[in-house]
């Protein structure tokens, strides 16, 4: 069994290889695999986006030193919009067997944001790694729409120090060039494709 950990990764973090490893170990399952969203797909007002291809690059480079991710190019390298549910049936084609990661900020989305819910439960499963100090597995039990799913989400606490994670600062450090905060945020494969761009 795997974890699909789909994002923009924007870039990647420490906190999301934490977060994932950390599901992974309590889980016992074999791999996380990401999944990076392509750029039409990420929101960001300010404009801040990093190009698929250097977002991919840099999953590629943090992956060298953990062996237990597994990097997935089926959005990014997609010639046409695809959808999660679409990108699930694909990678269980390829051999994967596993479920979908979301946070929490994405589970109390699902009704209003996300296509083919119903199927990506039923079919695959979610496992809802709890953020931002909420008490998520209360609020499914109060909604009407997530209640109905309840036995498709599987809801894991996540570690208190890594509650809120912001990949808009780590964005904002790099254009600063403000490297000795930056190095504490991100992997060191990440941290050194920067500072040598910049060099």
């Amino acid at each position: 069994m795997v974890l699909f950990f789909f994002g923009s990764f924007n870039p990647i973090s420490i906190a999301h290889l934490k977060l994932a490893k950390y599901s992974l170990d309590l889980l016992k399952y074999e791999k996380v695999v990401f999944i990076p969203c392509p750029n039409q797909y990420i929101i960001d007002t300010n404009r801040e986006v990093f190009q698929s291809k250097i977002r991919l690059e840099l999953l590629n480079l943090v992956k060298e030193n953990n062996p237990w991710m597994e990097i997935s190019g089926i959005e990014i390298n997609s010639n046409k919009s695809i959808r999660t549910y679409d990108s699930l049936l694909k990678l269980n084609q390829t051999g994967y067997n596993g479920k979908l990661l979301l946070g929490s900020d994405n589970v109390i989305q699902l009704e209003k944001v996300w296509k083919n819910v119903d199927k990506i439960c039923k079919e695959f499963g979610i496992v809802c790694l709890e953020r931002n100090n909420m008490d998520i597995s209360e609020y499914i039990k109060k909604d009407k729409y997530l209640s109905t799913l309840s036995n498709y989400i599987e809801v894991i606490k996540g570690p208190k120090e890594l509650q809120n994670v912001s990949s808009t600062e780590i964005r904002k450090l790099i254009k600063e060039k403000n490297y000795s905060k930056l190095k504490l945020l991100v992997p060191d494969e990440v941290y050194n494709y920067f500072r040598s761009k910049h060099e």
